[in-house]
């Protein structure tokens, strides 16, 4: 009966967002174009698949090539609403750009951020950038009122395929038929074969976990966490999909004596999150999370994940475009 209800809206969201792309593709509504090619990375489900760090290992390929990208991104939950060209991490606090623009900064110091609301604006001022040969747009496969060339979507086939319907019955933000649009799919952070992309070109990326000493930078042993003594583990996360970053850890033989799981982009405060600061507990968590947690006694570990893009045909392409 409660799936009843929900169809007229699914019927709803299906005619709103086939309609816009008509519009564009009819040229009702313009499109911005850029001078600089522009690489989109985006998704078609609600929650995260891994774009954030993608977009890292794309800008890692491209600078081994010796082409200078730049980051179009609106920088989400942020507490700024201006444009910010990000520069230098020491400028502004994770609170000022938002958690994924800080991460890639974090990661990729050579490579300038633009962080804007306003996607059509950034672009121009990545263009006015004198060395910069493309653009990576973040977060792009809805902003239909971009012109891209090259469109890539990420899917997160860690979730079963009943949630690959169009929301409010499932988590699509638009058809799957929208997907007949995008040059690359990418298949990340799971196993599942979903039956409805069978008839699109996927491919898998192979993902890597690097577990990282959160006080002195460095990379560390996964054994340091199995043969944790007489401490307690406590995971914490604040991500679209906490189970998986659970899931995650068990594959990785890391037993939780405690799981702690708060809403995605979650601003932590010291004085109202209730947390266990104390020596004999050790706190694991993901980057964007460690970023704004207020610990000072708890040791804090830090999940990694790595995206490793083998694929020659998308580089080629990009490198046409320069």
């Amino acid at each position: 009966m409660f799936k009843l209800i929900l169809y007229p809206i699914m019927f709803l969201v299906y005619v709103v967002t086939t309609l816009r792309d008509k519009l564009y593709e009819y040229q009702i509504l313009k499109s911005t174009h850029s001078r600089l090619p522009v690489i989109s990375v985006g998704n078609i489900q609600m929650g995260g698949s891994g774009k954030t760090p993608f977009v890292i290992s794309l800008c890692y390929n491209l600078l081994e090539a010796n082409i200078k990208p730049v980051i179009v991104t609106r920088g989400y939950k942020r507490r700024t609403k201006n444009q910010i060209i990000f520069k230098d991490i020491n400028e502004y606090s994770v609170w000022d750009v938002g958690d994924e623009p800080y991460l890639q900064k974090l990661k990729l110091p050579n490579v300038d951020i633009i962080i804007d609301h306003n996607k059509s604006r950034a672009l121009e001022f990545a263009n006015s950038l004198s060395g910069v040969e493309c653009i990576i747009l973040d977060d792009g496969f809805q902003s239909k009122y971009i012109q891209k060339d090259i469109e890539i979507v990420l899917i997160n086939n860690w979730q079963s395929e009943n949630t690959f319907q169009l929301f409010p019955l499932g988590n699509l933000r638009e058809s799957v038929s929208a997907l007949k649009k995008a040059h690359h799919i990418y298949m990340t952070k799971g196993a599942n074969e979903f039956k409805r992309l069978s008839d699109y070109n996927t491919k898998k990326v192979e993902i890597n976990y690097k577990l990282i000493d959160a006080q002195n930078k460095t990379e560390i042993s996964f054994n340091v966490l199995h043969s944790k003594e007489k401490k307690k583990i406590y995971g914490i996360c604040g991500i679209a999909n906490p189970a998986q970053f659970f899931e995650t850890l068990n594959n990785l033989n890391i037993n939780c004596d405690k799981k702690i799981t708060v809403p995605n982009h979650y601003k932590y405060n010291a004085n109202s999150d209730k947390f266990e600061d104390q020596e004999n507990i050790i706190y694991i968590t993901t980057y964007k999370d460690y970023f704004k947690l207020d610990l000072k006694n708890s040791p804090i570990f830090i999940l990694d994940m790595y995206i490793n893009i083998d694929d020659n045909i998308l580089m080629k392409k990009i490198k046409n475009l320069i």
